[in-house]
This record gives C-alpha cells, structure tokens and sequence, in this order.
C-alpha cells in the first residue's frame, strides 16, 4: 500500500512493515475501504505518523534489521552420542561472508570471510574457542578457501595474481610463509593441506592438481596430476591418499 509519500528509504520500510503483516493495513482491508483510508490517512495523519515513526520506532526497526542480517557459524561437539551446537562467532555485516569456508584440525579452526578479505583462527581452550589471530590480505577474495593442518594454514584468494598463502604457526603467531601466485585464468580454485602436503587446483577447466611438499624450508612442486573435465574442483588429503 503506497501510503507514505516519501523517500525511497521510508517507503521500503513503511512497505516492509505492511507488507509482511506486522502493520496488517494492505492485509486485511477491502479496496474500496483501503482508498478512503489512504486519503484520508495522507491528509490528515502523514505528517504525525512519519514523525513518530521516525522517533519511535527507526532505531528499534534497524537495529532488529541488522540482526536479521547476521553472519553466524556454529561449531557441533558431540555430547553422550548427540551432537550439540553452539555458537562460534557473529557479524553484523553482511557483506563479509564470514564462514564461507571452514576448516578445523585438533583445537585449531579457521573460518574464511572472503567478502572481507579475511580468515579468522580461533583455538579451542577446553571449553570454547576463542579468537586467536586474524588474517587479511589486500588481495580480493582472500578467505575463497582455508585448510588447517597441524601448525600450517592455506589460504586461498579467488583472485588474480598472489591467490595461495601459507601460514605456519611459531607458538605465538601464524606468520607468512610462503605464497603461490597464478595469472588469469589460472586461478586457484580449491586447496587443501596436510602436514608437510599441499594439493591446489588452478582452474579446474586445466584438469591438473599440483602437489607441493615441505622440504623444511620451502614448499615444491612435487608432482601434478592430470584428469578429465573440471578434475580438482573439490580435493582431500588424508594420511597416503588424495580424493
């Protein structure tokens, strides 16, 4: 119902609020009775409603806004043979798209935010995790995917040039170790770690995984795999076998 002649702002919400029933005005009035009632609504009213409404009720409104809007990630223990959750972390933007991707070794978790450029790490104190270190990146997308292995991280950017980091944890913070860059269109598109092994895919439409190993002091390009179409695009390490 079109009754608030005013900004696109105010109009979205006074519509918002109709619309969905929490007002009820365009729910449950014939059309005929709508008609009179916003004339006479826009004549006599406007002025008081949209003042009142705008001291009352805009603070309460956003802010509930907000929270219906919040990035949130969940963690699940297994407690006497059932699974119970509880909550990681919450943002409020959401833009940030924090938790999308995920990775956890021992008390170690990682959690991507590529709209943000970021990848928070949080360690597990014996009763909940709490936030150790965050990382960022200038680099677009960075977050695209995080795998956690020991005291070795990867992170991937879905971007163009510098797109792989490797960060390796010294007991107090998880410094740079290494980087992998690729040029459009090789992007990396999927990664994976463990222990002294790192699998990547640039661009699954290639066909082909590289395999990088630790030799103590860099990581190598030890062996590439070949496959058919989109070969890479999801990958997994475990132990002597690679999915």
């Amino acid at each position: 119902m079109d009754i608030v002649n005013c900004n696109s702002y105010w109009y979205f919400i006074i519509g918002n609020l109709i619309g969905i029933g929490i007002i009820g005005i365009g729910n449950c009035l014939p059309p005929s009775f709508q008609e009179s009632f916003q004339e006479s609504f826009q004549e006599s009213f406007q002025e008081s409603f949209q003042e009142s409404f705008q001291e009352s009720f805009q603070e309460s409104f956003q802010e509930s806004f907000q929270e219906s809007f919040q990035e949130t990630c969940r963690y699940y223990s297994s407690l006497n043979e059932a699974w119970v959750w509880s909550l990681l972390d919450q943002f409020s933007e959401p833009v940030s798209f924090f938790g999308s991707s995920v990775s956890i070794y021992k008390d170690v978790l990682v959690i991507g935010a590529q709209g943000s450029s970021e990848a928070y790490i949080y360690r597990y104190n014996g009763t909940h995790f709490d936030l150790e270190q965050t990382l960022n990146q200038p680099t677009s997308n960075f977050g695209y995917s995080v795998s956690v292995s020991e005291n070795v991280l990867f992170v991937i950017a879905d971007t163009s040039g510098t797109q792989g980091y490797v960060y390796r944890y010294n007991g107090t913070y998880w410094n740079l170790e290494q980087t992998f860059d690729h040029s459009v269109p090789y992007l990396i598109v999927s990664g994976s770690i463990y222990k002294n092994l790192i699998l990547l895919t640039p661009d699954c439409q290639q066909n082909q995984v590289f395999a990088y190993r630790y030799n103590g002091s860099t990581w190598i390009l030890e062996q590439t795999f070949t496959g058919a179409h989109n070969f890479g695009y999801s990958l997994g390490i475990y132990e002597d076998v690679i999915i």
